[in-house]
């Protein structure tokens, strides 16, 4: 089941506040290099307050305490610090070229931001406010974080098909995780650190795959669509959420088959699953957010998916 919460505009990035009642969200329109984001009562449904934000926002992160919002800014290549309360922001860190993806470590010490336009992965310190950069790849997409804070992953649109393993400490490269022959696009870890799952397209279709992280091995479903985009796996590690353009695939976790497929505006760009786990947010830039409940997983019979070849690790 879906409801709809409707905003004039192309409608891109969408978090949650940690307790569910607040969604943010960002938008552009083809008018303003700026964009909104707005705030919106997740029981009303209802947009509560809005402001203008610079250079086309698009990723978003809320700290535990959910007094602070984190926001890419994809084309003024800067981070804004925002007073998650009353959107007033406090500070803008220059970032690298293109930010998009982005993600705040679970004790909210540091920043991670992918940038499309340099390959760049910019770590942010919100406690000494000391910035890091390393070259993860060619055109880095989007980011995840191991549960303890001190790893990331990232993708990359244009390297050697691979995930980038990233040491927060160090801000290093450590290793890269094949994907096949195909180009990994969004990324989550899931299973207490152990698993990836991360959306890829290439010789073998547009995929959902599930990695082992130590190991390497691969499952892989392939999905029914001509396109593969933005995952967010539920807190509780039941289902995975896939979009696919104008609808939503329901993914079983454990045993990667489609439980349920949700209609959904054309042109879905950002799903954000609440914090219980029992709705997921849908941005779209058909001035749309659609809003899926009832989304508690059955549990199917069982049907191993097929095993990638992308085994081991890469240098």
């Amino acid at each position: 089941m879906s409801a709809t919460i409707d905003i004039p505009g192309r409608l891109e990035g969408v978090a949650l506040s940690p307790d569910g009642k607040t969604a943010f969200v960002t938008r552009h329109t083809d008018e303003s290099t700026d964009g909104t984001l707005f705030k919106i009562d997740t029981a009303t449904r209802a947009v509560v307050q809005s402001v203008t934000a610079e250079g086309f926002p698009i990723g978003l992160a809320v700290s535990r305490d959910g007094e602070t919002l984190y926001m890419g800014n994809n084309g003024a290549n800067t981070l804004s610090i925002v007073d998650a309360r009353t959107l007033v922001t406090r500070e803008i860190v220059p970032t690298c070229e293109g930010p998009l993806g982005l993600a705040l470590t679970p004790d909210g010490s540091k920043v991670v931001v992918a940038c499309q336009f340099d390959g760049n992965v910019l770590v942010y310190d919100t406690r000494t406010k000391d910035v890091a950069q390393v070259r993860a790849g060619e055109r880095s997409l989007f980011v995840a974080l191991s549960p303890d804070g001190k790893t990331a992953y990232t993708t990359d649109l244009l390297g050697d098909y691979s995930i980038a393993v990233i040491d927060l400490a160090t801000t290093e490269v450590t290793r890269r995780i094949p994907t096949g022959r195909e180009t990994a696009f969004s990324i989550e870890v899931a299973d207490g650190g152990r698993t990836l799952f991360a959306t890829s397209g290439g010789s073998e279709g547009y995929q959902l795959q599930k990695i082992d992280i130590v190991s390497g091995t691969a499952q892989k479903l392939t999905l029914d669509s001509q396109y593969a985009g933005l995952l967010d796996v539920a807190p509780d590690g039941s289902v995975v959420f896939v979009l696919k353009g104008d609808a939503v695939d329901v993914v079983d976790a454990r045993s990667l088959q489609v439980i349920d497929t949700v209609p959904v505006p054309f042109s879905s760009q950002v799903v954000a699953v609440a914090p219980d786990s029992r709705a997921a947010y849908v941005t779209s830039q058909a001035s749309t957010i659609s809003v899926i409940t009832d989304i508690t997983a059955p549990t199917p019979t069982p049907m191993p998916p097929t095993t990638g070849s992308g085994s081991g690790f890469g240098s």
